[in-house]
């Protein structure tokens, strides 16, 4: 399932990440968050592909390793170009959510409070996600 988020900004999970979706969407990026790469048989010719190493456990800092800094910034530059870009990992819910989360904090000077309850209403699987304190 692929949710709009913003005019070019898409959050999935790993199966919205296909020929039919990619086309549907007009998505020229794809930016995987996950423990290994999308494999090459799964990529589509023509797309640009990035990859952020990612765990999805709560132990995983996105400060110490610069997941959140690189993720962010690479959203920025595709957000500021107009590229429409898939944020995906495993199941669409936790990873993908922070980083878009914390994307739109930055992008919008949100709250993250405001910023998950956006992000909710745009992407239904978000309403089982909630951060923590």
């Amino acid at each position: 399932m692929i949710n709009k988020v913003l005019h070019c900004i898409y959050i999935g999970d790993k199966y919205s990440c296909n020929e039919t979706n990619i086309k549907k969407f007009e998505v020229n990026t794809v930016l995987t968050l996950l423990c290994e790469p999308l494999a090459l048989e799964r990529r589509i010719s023509g797309i640009d592909y990035k990859f952020v190493y990612m765990l999805d456990l709560e132990s995983q800092n996105v400060f110490t390793s610069n997941i959140l800094h690189k993720s962010i910034e690479f959203l920025q530059k595709c957000y500021k170009t107009n590229q429409s870009i898939l944020i995906h990992c495993e199941s669409g819910i936790s990873r993908s959510s922070t980083i878009v989360t914390a994307f739109l904090m930055k992008q919008n000077n949100w709250s993250c409070q405001h910023s998950l309850e956006f992000l909710r209403e745009k992407h239904s699987i978000s309403r089982y996600y909630s951060m923590r304190n």
